[in-house]
């Protein structure tokens, strides 16, 4: 069986305000969210105010709909914008692989209709995209995926394909929060779902699995920083280094399981996606083991198991939802474009819960 390794985006690290002055005068759109605005994001970037070519989008929200991106492409269509800057946590940057897919074709295709005619795939004109994560865990800065949700439904979609990869990705450490619990764990937990789901997904290479072992290793280092509150530079460019290759990794294989019971949770309770995609790990990393007894990364798996266990992930669900309650919702569980990653088939949703 064939399999192949592709990322074409080009990372640089360092000062997002550096790179910024290497722009040409393109028309850019800058996608982001009100309150990164609120917090100086034009001072962090080494500006008072936008430069004259640049537009800008603020109303991201997290869990970016298809109504509220195609409103942004609505307000932009007739401003010629020839690539898009995304600077922000994967909904942002999610939202501006979308609108980079959309402004490239201002009249003639709906999101909604990608998303519902090819099952999300695109394989169209796109336009240069340029993504500065400010979240460590999502990855999207080196992914084909976009997240989409469908808010009448309640169903997350997703837009997919080579040309969704951004064009360039920029790591710039000193953007990620300087406190808060929630805005550095979770998405590091996130970025560790994304690594455990690479190592024991069908479509893994020799390729993915060293991106997803290094990324955990790193992560393994980091989460009891995290927990007892000591993140300095270091940590955060720990972070960062993890959750790029944890984002490598599933660019190739996609996800699994863990992120198939993870959508729901997030659809109809808002449980925060590093959580809801976290809160099984430590089951299904004896789930695994137990199915596979001679996996090479067993003490690499039963080291994060005691890191995730450290967190009370369970209690932690618990201020969003119950278990009775997340049972509802089993079936849902079952993405078969995610669940089927997973090597195993005999897998019981309630004895994953908890």
């Amino acid at each position: 069986m064939l399999s192949q390794f592709h990322n074409p985006v080009n990372i640089q690290i360092g000062p997002v305000s550096d790179y910024l002055m290497s722009l040409g005068g393109k028309k850019t759109l800058l996608v982001t969210t009100d309150g990164a605005v609120r917090r100086g994001l034009f001072e962090k970037l080494g500006v008072r105010n936008l430069p004259e070519n640049f537009c800008l989008w603020s109303d991201v929200t997290p869990n970016p709909t298809i109504k509220q991106i195609e409103a942004a492409r609505r307000s932009f269509n007739d401003e010629k914008i020839e690539r898009v800057l995304a600077i922000g946590g994967g909904s942002v940057l999610d939202t501006g692989k979308a609108l980079a897919v959309l402004l490239a074709n201002p009249t003639n295709v709906s999101l909604e209709a990608i998303l519902k005619n090819s099952s999300g795939g695109y394989s169209g004109k796109t336009l240069p995209l340029i993504a500065v994560p400010t979240t460590a865990g999502t990855g999207s800065e080196v992914t084909p995926f976009a997240t989409i949700w469908d808010d009448i439904a309640k169903q997350k979609k997703s837009l997919f394909g080579v040309p969704v990869f951004p064009q360039q990705a920029v790591i710039d450490s000193s953007l990620l929060p300087t406190d808060g619990d929630e805005a550095l764990i979770y998405p590091a937990l996130d970025s560790v779902s994304h690594a455990l789901e690479s190592l024991w997904n069908r479509n893994r290479n020799q390729f993915s699995e060293i991106y997803a072992a290094r990324s955990l290793e790193i992560a393994n280092q980091i989460l009891p920083c995290l927990k007892d509150g000591q993140v300095d530079d270091v940590v955060k460019e720990q972070l960062h280094t993890a959750a790029v290759m944890s984002g490598v990794a599933i660019s190739v294989t996609r996800t699994a399981i863990a992120h198939s019971i993870s959508y729901p949770l997030t659809s109809h309770f808002g449980a925060p996606h590093g959580l809801a995609c976290s809160f099984t790990l430590p089951r299904l990393i004896d789930h695994h083991l137990d199915n596979a007894p001679e996996e090479e990364y067993r003490s690499l798996f039963l080291k994060t198991k005691k890191r995730l266990q450290a967190y009370d992930l369970d209690g932690r669900l618990k201020k969003y939802t119950r278990n009775e309650n997340i049972l509802i919702y089993a079936d849902e569980m079952l993405d078969s474009s995610r669940a089927t990653n997973f090597v195993h088939a005999n897998v019981c949703i309630e004895d994953l819960i908890g």
